[in-house]
């Protein structure tokens, strides 16, 4: 995905605003979850311009200042683009690398590596990353602006028509404004909408809910706003749909008002026309499997990036290859063994997405290297940048990992000849890509290049000291990439190819005299060959292709296809298209002979406003009103909340003011209130918190009752990794009326700690956990400071488990144990829904207790929609069968066991309710109860 538009609340730290009194006991501190990890303390500025603000921190105001003079011009140009001026300036933060962008403060959620960009709805932020590319920086920039122009353009039409009620547009005219607005109709967008219409994939916008989100729906919804531009007028005629936008309360209604026709009837005159567009192009191109072998084809998974390894032995036919594979969110290095074309075996060698080590492969973004004694060389994220890995293809074993200082982002390494040095691309601090000479021998590092330019894709001649690498310095800021030539040895430098095409993901063959790489010379990315000078055309496919590599015996390529919306590996014998060789260079204008060149460099134009030192204000999040009513005392409370954090999320406070008063007489006395402030700027997170709150829910009569503190709180948490960390609290309280075990009410002063150890690096989709672990271990103790008669000692373990034996298919499992004891022990309750299930609540209790809980969830109906009489969505429909069991104990040798097995049948999951209904045996492990009870639950699968 290029970019995501999000409304971002902020409500990490409201559950402690609440229950900052509750009384002491052993629920994990932090709800499970991943973390971001500050890992360096940023020390950050601001550079304003007549429209924006653009925040960055030290090692990275070049380029600071080089998207400021981008912004800038931009907004210029946008300011009639959309006939309005923002009223405020639009804060836009950047970060010099996609690893820096990930771990921001400005959104909650985590950002996954396919996200290009992020504009945000509260506060109008705008979030960039850099990729070493001036290109990307642009368009990406130009698309957030483009989200942040038509948010204030519809806000200020809210605004001066007293109507703040208005249709909102759909997320393809969202997108698809942004990408027309931003950047021009390119090979790559060529490509990918031809192979849709082709394969069927491609959807009429408004019955585009099967790729709403994707880089399709994105591109579908730019071509439908092209083709609305040239049919009406240009860019202009597009844009008066802002000037109707009050003029009907429905976007298809705002759509008929602006352009005279209904949206559905112009949407299927497009669609029609895509179809006579790319229909005849059958007969000039031909699909991939029609012509190439599949090789991992077909299957839900994602497969590129494939390196083929030599022979295990001289005379030996099986071809080797190791590539990465996409699936349910992981990213899998693999290695595969064929033999005349039969396979022999594929396993799993490293997994990426479960470890600190291995946090991520960048999937789409580097290639695998292979040395000559089948080592390979692959780049994944490691405690917030990228490390390097040497890798033994045969066991997995990692030989040696290297990490650079300044350098936060690596790339496609490849092995020069001699297999002591290998080459990559690096990504510098301040954002910048060049190419890096890694010495195996102990790991230094050595600059290549070193320029504004984005140097990529580096392929290491087989038997000479050189590589050939594709560069876009010479394109003044535009896409096309053109290929060069290093002489390792001398620094010389040799330009192999020209012309208005984007040349890319070269490699070497195995005799050192042809290159095979990828070019949109004719139309979209086809596969190419170079040799002496000269290029031959080597396929024509309906879709793009990707990361080709020779095979052992230079007769053939693997390559990864995109076909139908999915990508997978192929292999296609090398037979030229065309059967001559063409110039691949124009004649030299130089007597430095042909191609020789020196490392030309476009001008990058850059802002001088004089950048000031970054001062924190706050400024409204989020506000909230909050009304409650107890369903067994029928007494309810009023309140609020609002949310206060500074513009790159990294601190923040939170007040929260309720009144629980029955009537006027008890107001004073009804009134709650807190205030917690956080700082998340350092890898050490902390809060501190003020409260006075006076009712509590009581589990054990499983009531609200009246118990008014007074107090303080400081929290902390500290994270290990993006999977792990530790974190506490402390709690002190003054507590009027607090209810004892045996029954007793006491004025006491209560002190909490406690300390919480939490592991998560599960995997989740939209229907829920499909791999990995979840663990939380605390540990509390609450000390009566007043009477000694409220001591108690609790600890938790909550640990859950998650696999997936075949693909859809997900076992979760569940173990809880409870213990408490002290003068004052709490007890724990069993039944309901999430515990024991079918059991009433509370069922089983007391101060020792475990809980196992299996689960089988496979789905029987995939998501449905219907197109008449109204568009309407069905989620998918699962079962699950499941198995409970639970021990309680108190008193010595007081222990109830119950049990529960049943099945049941829901829709919904993941980050979203579940509905659910459950049909429910008891047991007691000694029988099965006769009778079937039914449970109707809203809530969450564990």
């Amino acid at each position: 995905m290029h970019s995501r538009l999000r409304l971002v609340t902020v409500l990490g730290f409201v559950a402690a605003c609440l229950t900052l009194g509750a009384p002491g006991r052993p629920v994990a501190q932090g709800l499970y979850g991943q973390n971001k990890v500050q890992y360096d303390r940023l020390d950050w500025r601001l550079l304003r311009t007549e429209h924006v603000e653009i925040y960055f921190y030290d090692e990275e105001e070049l380029l600071a200042r080089e998207l400021a003079a981008i912004a800038e011009s931009t907004c210029a140009e946008f300011d009639t683009t959309f006939r309005m001026r923002p009223r405020n300036r639009i804060p836009i933060l950047t970060y010099s690398s996609h690893q820096a962008f990930q771990r921001t403060n400005a959104t909650p959620g985590f950002i996954g590596e396919g996200t290009g960009g992020l504009t945000e709805l509260i506060k109008g932020r705008v979030l960039i990353p850099h990729n070493g590319s001036r290109h990307r920086l642009v368009w990406v920039t130009r698309h957030e602006l483009v989200h942040a122009y038509m948010l204030e353009r519809l806000a200020q039409e809210r605004h001066d028509h007293k109507n703040y009620r208005g249709a909102w547009p759909p997320l393809w005219f969202t997108e698809g404004l942004a990408e027309f607005l931003a950047t021009s109709w390119d090979a790559t967008a060529e490509g990918l909408l031809q192979d849709a219409v082709v394969t069927g994939t491609a959807r009429p916008m408004t019955q585009s809910w099967d790729i709403e989100g994707t880089v399709l729906m994105y591109k579908e919804g730019q071509s439908f706003l092209e083709f609305i531009a040239a049919r009406h007028g240009g860019k202009r005629a597009v844009m008066e749909i802002f000037e109707r936008w009050m003029d009907a309360p429905t976007f298809p209604e705002i759509w008929e008002k602006t352009f005279g026709e209904k949206l559905e009837d112009v949407d299927k005159e497009w669609f029609e026309g895509l179809r006579r567009r790319y229909y005849p192009k059958v007969a000039t191109r031909t699909p991939v499997k029609d012509v190439a072998r599949s090789v991992t084809c077909c299957g839900p998974t994602f497969d590129l990036a494939p390196v083929v390894l030599p022979p295990a032995a001289p005379g030996d036919t099986t071809l080797r290859f190791a590539y990465l594979r996409a699936e349910d969110g992981a990213v899998d290095l693999r290695v595969r063994r064929e033999r005349g074309g039969t396979l022999l075996d594929d396993r799993r060698l490293l997994r990426g997405g479960f470890s600190p080590r291995f946090e991520s492969f960048h999937f789409f973004r580097s290639r695998i290297g292979a040395s000559r004694d089948g080592r390979l060389a692959l780049v994944a994220q490691q405690a917030g940048r990228d490390v390097l890995h040497v890798v033994d293809a045969t066991s997995g074993e990692v030989e040696h990992t290297w990490a650079f200082p300044r350098i936060v982002g690596l790339a496609s390494p490849t092995w020069v000849a001699g297999d002591t040095t290998i080459v990559v691309v690096g990504q510098a601090v301040g954002g910048s890509t060049d190419l890096y000479r890694v010495r195996l021998a102990d790991g230094t590092l050595a600059a290549l290049t070193a320029d504004p330019a984005d140097d990529d894709d580096p392929t290491a001649h087989p038997t000479r000291q050189a590589i050939v690498w594709a560069s876009d310095r010479e394109s003044a800021g535009g896409p096309q990439h053109a290929l060069y030539e290093m002489d390792l040895a001398t620094g010389a430098v040799t330009k192999l190819t020209a012309g208005p095409a984007d040349d890319r993901r070269a490699t070497w063959s195995p005799d050192g005299t042809t290159l095979a790489f990828l070019s949109d010379r004719v139309e979209i990315d086809d596969l190419w060959l170079w040799r002496a000078g000269q290029v031959q055309r080597a396929s024509r496919f309906l879709g793009p292709v990707y990361d080709p590599a020779w095979r052992p015996d230079g007769k053939g390529l693997l390559f990864a296809g995109q076909s139908g919306w999915s990508f997978h590996l192929y292999e296609v014998p090398i037979t030229p298209l065309d059967s001559l060789w063409a110039p691949a260079l124009p004649a030299p204008e130089s007597p430095g002979g042909a191609g020789v060149c020196p490392l030309a460099l476009a001008a990058v134009p850059r802002a001088f406003e004089p950048a000031e030192p970054y001062r924190r204000r706050l400024s409204l999040d989020i506000a909230q009103s909050i009304v409650s009513v107890d369903p067994a005392l029928g007494t309810g409370g009023t309140g609020g909340m609002i949310a206060l954090s500074d513009v790159l999320g990294n601190e923040g406070v939170y007040l929260f003011i309720a009144n629980d008063a029955a009537s006027l007489d008890d107001f004073l006395a009804g009134m709650e209130f807190s205030a917690t402030y956080f700082n998340r700027a350092q890898r050490l997170n902390y809060g501190l918190g003020l409260f006075r709150l006076t009712r509590i829910y009581d589990i054990d009569i499983d009531l609200y009752r009246r118990e008014r503190r007074i107090g303080g709180t400081v929290l902390g948490s500290y994270p290990l990794s993006r999977f792990t960390r530790i974190e506490g609290s402390t709690v002190l309280r003054y507590a009027q009326d607090h209810l004892l075990n045996n029954g007793d009410f006491r004025d006491l002063w209560l002190l909490s700690n406690y300390f919480s150890f939490v592991h998560d690096d599960a995997h989740f989709t939209q229907h829920g956990a499909v791999g990995g672990h979840r663990i939380n271990v605390t540990a509390g103790y609450t000390r009566d400071l007043s009477t000694g008669s409220g001591d108690a000692v609790s600890l938790l373990l909550d640990g859950r488990f998650y696999r997936t034996p075949i693909k859809d298919v997900v076992w979760a499992n569940r173990i809880v144990t409870q213990v408490s004891s002290g003068d004052d022990p709490e007890r724990f309750y069993y039944g309901g829904p999430y515990a024991l299930r079918g059991w009433d609540r509370r069922v089983l209790y007391g101060t020792r207790t475990a809980l196992a809980q299996t689960e089988l969830r496979l789905p029987i109906l995939g998501r449905t929609r219907l197109g008449a009489p109204l568009p309407i969505e069905f989620p998918r429909v699962s079962v699950a069968f499941f198995l409970d069991g639970a021990i309680a104990g108190g008193a010595p040798g007081s222990i109830d066991r119950l049990g529960s097995i049943g099945a049941g049948v829901y829709v919904g999951g993941g980050w979203f309710p579940v509905l659910r209904l459950d049909w429910v045996k008891f047991t007691d492990f000694r029988r099965i109860g006769p009778t079937t009870h039914t449970q109707f639950t809203i809530g969450y699968l564990f």
